[in-house]
């Protein structure tokens, strides 16, 4: 599972199309994960290294306790994916 979307980083003028969350970490009531970006699914698939990484920390988040995830019956990480895409940066982003 990875999304699709076209973002320019505004450091590098790179523009990333493709982000694969590459790590989550799980609290009792609090959860933070990294996705990083990648010029293509080809070049993830090609081991390259990404050229951009984003950071969310979430505290006290609904989808994220262990209530929220239990009445979900969603894993962590699709919870992250589900997250990202209600960001104002992700939302038109594609499943991949």
């Amino acid at each position: 599972m990875a999304l699709q979307k076209a973002i320019v980083d505004v450091k590098t003028g790179a523009t990333a199309n493709y982000w694969k969350i590459s790590s989550i970490t799980l609290n009792t009531n609090a959860a933070s994960f990294v996705v990083s970006g990648y010029v293509t699914q080809q070049a993830r698939n090609e081991n390259k290294t990404p050229i951009d990484h984003r950071s969310y920390s979430l505290v006290e988040h609904p989808s994220f306790t262990c209530e929220g995830l239990d009445a979900s019956e969603i894993n962590p990480i699709k919870a992250a994916y589900l997250y990202l895409k209600s960001t104002d940066e992700f939302l038109d982003a594609v499943d991949v």
